[in-house]
Protein backbone atom coordinates (compact mmCIF):
# COMPACT_ATOMS: atom_id res chain seq x y z
CA UNK A 1 0.00 0.00 0.00
CA UNK A 2 1.23 3.51 -0.77
CA UNK A 3 0.50 6.10 1.93
CA UNK A 4 0.73 9.85 1.34
CA UNK A 5 2.18 11.12 4.62
CA UNK A 6 0.01 13.65 6.46
CA UNK A 7 1.68 13.68 9.87
CA UNK A 8 4.70 12.33 11.67
CA UNK A 9 5.83 12.37 15.26
CA UNK A 10 9.26 13.24 16.57
CA UNK A 11 10.41 10.54 18.95
CA UNK A 12 13.30 10.67 21.38
CA UNK A 13 15.26 8.28 19.16
CA UNK A 14 14.78 10.68 16.20
CA UNK A 15 16.21 13.52 18.28
CA UNK A 16 19.17 11.43 19.43
CA UNK A 17 19.94 10.34 15.85
CA UNK A 18 19.67 13.91 14.55
CA UNK A 19 21.55 15.64 17.36
CA UNK A 20 24.08 12.97 18.36
CA UNK A 21 24.33 10.54 15.44
CA UNK A 22 22.53 7.77 17.31
CA UNK A 23 21.55 6.53 20.74
CA UNK A 24 23.43 4.14 23.00
CA UNK A 25 25.41 1.74 20.81
CA UNK A 26 23.19 2.46 17.78
CA UNK A 27 24.96 4.74 15.27
CA UNK A 28 23.65 6.25 12.03
CA UNK A 29 26.15 4.98 9.46
CA UNK A 30 24.54 6.31 6.28
CA UNK A 31 21.95 8.94 5.31
CA UNK A 32 18.49 7.99 6.49
CA UNK A 33 14.93 9.27 6.72
CA UNK A 34 13.80 9.44 10.35
CA UNK A 35 10.31 8.98 11.85
CA UNK A 36 8.45 5.87 12.82
CA UNK A 37 5.25 7.58 13.97
CA UNK A 38 3.24 8.05 10.79
CA UNK A 39 -0.28 8.83 9.64
CA UNK A 40 -1.51 9.63 6.17
CA UNK A 41 -3.95 8.87 3.38
CA UNK A 42 -4.01 5.73 1.23
CA UNK A 43 -2.75 6.79 -2.21
CA UNK A 44 -2.56 3.39 -3.92
CA UNK A 45 -3.35 -0.24 -3.15
CA UNK A 46 -1.47 -3.34 -4.20
CA UNK A 47 -3.12 -6.35 -5.78
CA UNK A 48 -5.33 -8.25 -3.35
CA UNK A 49 -5.46 -5.55 -0.67
CA UNK A 50 -8.95 -5.43 0.85
CA UNK A 51 -10.55 -3.70 3.82
CA UNK A 52 -9.27 -0.19 3.15
CA UNK A 53 -10.31 2.41 0.59
CA UNK A 54 -8.26 4.84 -1.48
CA UNK A 55 -8.09 8.15 0.37
CA UNK A 56 -8.75 6.60 3.79
CA UNK A 57 -6.78 8.08 6.66
CA UNK A 58 -4.54 5.48 8.29
CA UNK A 59 -1.92 5.30 11.01
CA UNK A 60 1.04 3.07 10.16
CA UNK A 61 2.41 0.64 12.72
CA UNK A 62 6.18 1.19 12.81
CA UNK A 63 7.24 -2.28 13.95
CA UNK A 64 7.94 -5.48 12.06
CA UNK A 65 8.45 -8.52 14.30
CA UNK A 66 10.99 -11.03 12.95
CA UNK A 67 8.73 -14.09 13.07
CA UNK A 68 11.16 -16.87 14.04
CA UNK A 69 12.27 -15.75 17.53
CA UNK A 70 10.78 -17.41 20.61
CA UNK A 71 8.49 -14.49 21.40
CA UNK A 72 7.07 -14.35 17.86
CA UNK A 73 6.55 -18.13 17.74
CA UNK A 74 4.73 -18.03 21.10
CA UNK A 75 2.28 -15.37 19.90
CA UNK A 76 3.99 -12.43 21.63
CA UNK A 77 5.41 -10.47 18.66
CA UNK A 78 5.31 -7.20 20.63
CA UNK A 79 8.25 -8.63 22.64
CA UNK A 80 10.19 -9.76 19.54
CA UNK A 81 13.91 -10.05 20.24
CA UNK A 82 14.82 -8.98 16.69
CA UNK A 83 12.24 -6.26 15.98
CA UNK A 84 12.67 -3.97 12.98
CA UNK A 85 11.30 -0.39 13.03
CA UNK A 86 10.61 2.20 10.36
CA UNK A 87 13.08 5.09 10.51
CA UNK A 88 15.54 3.20 12.66
CA UNK A 89 19.34 3.04 12.53
CA UNK A 90 19.32 -0.29 14.39
CA UNK A 91 19.68 -2.31 11.17
CA UNK A 92 21.84 -2.27 8.07
CA UNK A 93 20.58 -1.59 5.53
CA UNK A 94 18.60 1.14 7.23
CA UNK A 95 14.82 1.02 7.22
CA UNK A 96 13.71 4.44 5.99
CA UNK A 97 11.06 6.35 7.93
CA UNK A 98 8.10 8.63 7.40
CA UNK A 99 9.58 12.13 7.12
CA UNK A 100 8.90 11.84 3.39
CA UNK A 101 6.03 12.54 1.02
CA UNK A 102 5.06 8.87 0.67
CA UNK A 103 5.83 5.51 2.25
CA UNK A 104 5.12 1.99 1.06
CA UNK A 105 3.90 -0.33 3.80
CA UNK A 106 2.28 -3.71 4.21
CA UNK A 107 -1.49 -3.19 4.33
CA UNK A 108 -1.60 -5.18 7.59
CA UNK A 109 0.43 -2.39 9.22
CA UNK A 110 -2.08 0.33 8.30
CA UNK A 111 -4.86 0.97 10.79
CA UNK A 112 -7.81 2.81 9.22
CA UNK A 113 -9.13 5.72 11.27
CA UNK A 114 -12.77 6.74 11.55
CA UNK A 115 -13.96 9.45 9.18
CA UNK A 116 -13.24 12.91 10.52
CA UNK A 117 -10.37 11.89 12.82
CA UNK A 118 -7.52 14.39 12.47
CA UNK A 119 -4.30 12.81 11.15
CA UNK A 120 -2.31 14.02 14.18
CA UNK A 121 -4.83 12.49 16.58
CA UNK A 122 -4.93 9.27 14.56
CA UNK A 123 -1.17 9.01 14.88
CA UNK A 124 -1.35 9.34 18.67
CA UNK A 125 -4.25 6.92 18.97
CA UNK A 126 -2.29 4.22 17.19
CA UNK A 127 0.73 4.73 19.40
CA UNK A 128 -1.24 4.90 22.62
CA UNK A 129 -3.95 2.33 22.14
CA UNK A 130 -3.63 0.14 19.08
CA UNK A 131 -0.12 -1.14 19.71
CA UNK A 132 -1.05 -1.86 23.33
CA UNK A 133 -3.99 -3.90 21.98
CA UNK A 134 -6.34 -1.77 24.06
CA UNK A 135 -10.06 -1.91 23.46
CA UNK A 136 -11.86 1.41 23.35
CA UNK A 137 -13.22 2.42 26.74
CA UNK A 138 -11.45 -0.37 28.62
CA UNK A 139 -8.98 0.20 31.47
CA UNK A 140 -5.53 0.78 29.97
CA UNK A 141 -1.98 1.00 31.20
CA UNK A 142 1.30 1.90 29.52
CA UNK A 143 4.76 1.39 30.96
CA UNK A 144 8.27 1.93 29.66
CA UNK A 145 11.80 2.69 30.74
CA UNK A 146 11.48 5.89 28.69
CA UNK A 147 9.17 8.89 29.24
CA UNK A 148 7.03 7.92 26.19
CA UNK A 149 4.00 6.67 28.19
CA UNK A 150 3.94 9.91 30.15
CA UNK A 151 3.78 11.94 26.93
CA UNK A 152 0.89 9.83 25.64
CA UNK A 153 -1.06 9.85 28.93
CA UNK A 154 -3.75 12.32 27.76
CA UNK A 155 -4.54 10.20 24.71
CA UNK A 156 -4.50 6.96 26.67
CA UNK A 157 -6.86 8.52 29.20
CA UNK A 158 -9.25 9.70 26.49
CA UNK A 159 -9.47 6.22 24.93
CA UNK A 160 -9.79 4.30 28.19
CA UNK A 161 -12.89 5.94 29.60
CA UNK A 162 -10.70 7.79 32.11
CA UNK A 163 -9.33 4.59 33.66
CA UNK A 164 -5.66 4.62 32.75
CA UNK A 165 -2.28 4.27 34.36
CA UNK A 166 1.04 5.34 32.88
CA UNK A 167 4.56 4.92 34.20
CA UNK A 168 7.82 5.97 32.60
CA UNK A 169 11.29 7.21 33.41
CA UNK A 170 11.81 10.99 33.39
Amino acid sequence: MLVRIANGGICGSDLHCYNHGGFGPVRVREPMILDHEISGHVAALGAGVVGVQLGAMVAVSPSSPCGPCGFCRSGQPIHCSDMCFLGSAMRTPLVQGGFADYIVCDAAKAVAMAAGVDAAIGLLLLLSARLARAKWWSPTSSTSRSPSPLRSAPTIRSTSGGRAGCAGRL
